[in-house]
């Protein structure tokens, strides 16, 4: 590691990080008011889950390559110690072959198989992320602090098909979007199987499904909502063959 007036620089840093081997190389950006850290290695996926506090426990398995980068802005020499403070920003891509995520379509992948991963993270009084799993998933979130306690899950808006989640303006966790299939039934499952994790923070899902099958029908061409009612469900679909409410 070299320390000049512009900053640190390091390269070919060796170590564990999300529990693969890494490289690592440190240097200040172009502008100088920031640390950037570059990382390149291989990532325990059940390691990632739990440092990023995803609420898939126990559903992502295997190691893949990724790329990641950490940028720390300076402090400006004469900007008092209370100013506000840029937040840290992260970012990581991966193609996730070798992890395997055992969750239903659309989310869910053998480890064979590879899906374009990019996260970006902005960390500061509240942590903002967004995840975009190509092509059908992009995710943006909000972890907050409440009364001193760490950083913990706040709200989430999951988005299927084309497009970008948009954020929610409620704390849970929210699905929407235009998807060609979807069995209901898979979801509804995982917290019947114990494996709850984001079921428990689920408030509603509204999308448009070419190919949907609930509670053993399949139904063409349909829109549907699933509304939580304290531990029950409203579900309403609405399509040329079929219309009404389940609860």
């Amino acid at each position: 590691v070299r320390f000049d007036r512009g900053g640190a620089y390091a390269t070919g840093v060796t170590g564990r990080l999300l529990g693969g081997d890494t490289t690592i190389a440190v240097s200040p950006t172009s502008d100088l008011t920031s640390l950037l850290i570059e990382a390149d290695g291989m990532l325990s996926a059940s390691d990632a889950v739990e440092t990023f506090e995803i609420p898939i426990e126990g559903r992502a398995n295997g190691v893949t390559p990724y790329q990641a980068r950490l940028k720390l802005p300076r402090r400006k020499p004469d900007a008092p110690l209370d100013a506000t403070r840029s937040p840290i920003t992260v970012s990581l891509t991966s193609d996730l072959q070798g992890v395997e995520i055992d969750l239903p379509y659309p989310v869910g992948k053998s480890a064979e198989a590879s899906a374009d991963l990019r996260m970006s993270l902005a960390i500061g009084d509240v942590i903002d992320g967004r995840v975009r799993l190509a092509p059908l998933v992009d995710v943006v979130a909000e972890f907050a602090r409440t009364d001193g306690e760490p950083l913990q899950f706040d709200r989430a808006t999951v988005h299927l098909g084309e497009g970008e989640a948009l954020r929610s303006s409620a704390p849970g966790l929210f699905i929407d979007g235009v998807i060609d299939r979807l069995r209901l039934g898979d979801w509804l499952a995982l917290r019947q199987e114990g494996s709850s994790g984001f079921m428990d923070l689920l408030q509603s899902i509204a999308v448009e499904v070419d190919d949907l099958y609930v509670f053993g029908q399949r139904v063409l061409a349909v829109s549907g909502t699933l509304q939580r009612s304290g531990d029950d469900w409203l579900i309403d679909v609405q399509g040329p063959s079929v219309a009404g409410t389940i609860a």
